[in-house]
């Protein structure tokens, strides 16, 4: 199966009928970690393929609005502008304040805001919280690999209710923490959960693949990728503090299973 050891660019695929995009929040170490910011969040976005395009153009034509031919420069070369949560936040990079004044900022976070709440994805997400995981269990699984266990069996469920098919896109960190996460998700899609039979993941999902945010010479990024970061980090802390920021508020109700959601679209473990 070259989807093993192979990148997908989404643009070249037709066989499959939803994405499933995951980035991460916080840290996946249980060694020595910040006991102050125990949570570890993997964030999915779930896009029809049918709506990918649309929304596609509805992000492009965000960053035209706000930066010429949607590009900026970082250390002397052109890349596409990228949402990402972290650079936003501290106005890093493409929204620092020689791309984007104060009122500049302020207009492009509430037109952000309004996109987000608009556009047609659903949420699978899982929190981990490691403290109570070091704390309840001798020998606790790795974080990346519990969370995704969990994102797997719903995605895998919700495919099978209704006899589609998806691929799986994460975040590429690095080949070393690639190479073992894909054999963690290996080992799920051979030999299936506690609560999904390998059989119903096989028949669902076509891949599980590893993508840089940019591609194309840093011409062109991943939208999906882009909104699974966006999200990532206030369900994170809402995980943590039970509480809701104004970001988080725009996008909850796409939360697989709302208004019920706890559990299905948001596992927080333990």
């Amino acid at each position: 199966m070259p989807w093993k050891n192979s990148p997908l660019e989404i643009q070249h695929r037709g066989d499959e009928d939803y994405y499933l995009f995951i980035d991460e929040s916080g840290e996946h170490i249980l060694k020595n970690f910040d006991t102050t910011r125990p949570i570890f969040t993997v964030a999915g976005v779930l896009i029809e393929a049918s709506s990918y395009n649309q929304i596609k153009e509805k992000i492009n034509n965000l960053k035209l609005k706000y930066w010429e031919n949607g590009v900026y420069q970082e250390k002397g070369k052109t890349k596409k502008v990228c949402f990402i949560n972290r650079a936003i936040r501290r106005r890093q990079k493409a929204f620092s304040k020689h791309y984007l004044n104060d009122e500049e900022y302020n207009n492009f976070i509430l037109d952000l805001s309004d996109t987000m709440e608009e556009l047609d994805f659903q949420i699978i997400s899982s929190c981990i919280d490691k403290t109570k995981l070091v704390n309840q269990y001798i020998n606790p699984a790795e974080p990346y690999s519990l969370a995704m266990m969990f994102i797997i069996e719903r995605f895998a469920k919700f495919l099978h209710n209704k006899n589609k098919k998806g691929l799986v896109m994460l975040e590429a960190r690095g080949k070393k923490e690639d190479g073992l996460l894909l054999s963690e998700l290996l080992d799920i899609y051979n030999y299936g959960t506690r609560y999904m039979s390998y059989r119903t993941i096989q028949k669902r999902i076509t891949g599980f693949y590893f993508n840089k945010k940019w591609y194309d010479n840093n011409q062109k990024t991943y939208l999906g990728l882009e909104l699974a970061d966006l999200i990532a980090h206030p369900i994170g802390h809402f995980a943590l503090y039970n509480e809701k920021t104004k970001a988080f508020n725009r996008f909850e109700t796409k939360f697989l299973g709302y208004k019920d959601y706890i559990g299905k679209g948001l596992k927080i473990f333990p």
